[in-house]
């Protein structure tokens, strides 16, 4: 650590890892949580604008040094697009889909994130062109501590925190999916219910 480089690096590595141990501890919560099925996830909803906040968050990923070496990208086919959730637990799951497609996909590999609606609902996409994920992965993809086998081409594990995001769309009424192919990417969709206008 001669450098201002090199400690500017070794610095932020140290801060990477901090946080992604302080996030991974939130995730094995929740799941000890839900490991009590007369339990309910502790929501505290409140309204937000779903643009502005898929967007400040592509933002936050986007300058995560994790994340220097991929192209994140976001659009919108609204404006402004107002739900009821909880924020917090909303950013948990966004981050955790986010993540993910940075860290089990190559450096170079395009992450975009869109939101739209239907008028019933808003649909939230995160897509990116990297490694894919094996049929037999996306069966049990949502479930908490399966492991993709280690000898497989993909790099992909579910641990707990796809477990996580799932519970905490179905806790928003909301419902989520994954689309991918080996070697072609992956889409992770959800939707939400939107705030009525009248």
């Amino acid at each position: 650590l001669n450098s201002p480089e090199e400690q500017k690096k070794f610095s932020e590595e140290i801060y990477a890892k901090s946080v992604y141990i302080t996030e991974l501890l939130e995730d094995i919560n929740l799941s000890f949580k839900m490991d009590n099925t007369t339990a309910t996830m502790p929501m505290n909803p409140e309204s937000l604008d779903l643009v502005a906040f898929m967007q400040q968050l592509t933002a936050d990923i986007a300058n995560n040094p994790q994340a220097i070496d991929y192209d994140l990208g976001f659009m919108s086919d609204q404006d402004q697009l107002m739900i009821k959730a909880d924020p917090k637990l909303l950013r948990r799951a966004v981050q955790n889909l986010l993540m993910n497609a940075v860290l089990h996909n190559p450096s170079g590999t395009e992450i975009l994130v869109s939101v739209a609606t239907d008028s019933k609902q808003v649909i939230v996409e995160i897509s990116d062109n990297g490694n894919g994920i094996s049929a037999s992965a996306r069966n049990h993809i949502f479930e908490r501590y399966y492991r993709e086998d280690q000898k497989s081409n993909v790099n992909f594990s579910g641990g707990v925190g796809l477990a996580v995001v799932k519970n905490i769309i179905e806790a928003h009424k909301g419902v989520i999916t994954c689309e991918s192919e080996e070697g072609e990417g992956s889409t992770f969709r959800f939707t939400l219910p939107i705030v009525s206008q009248s």
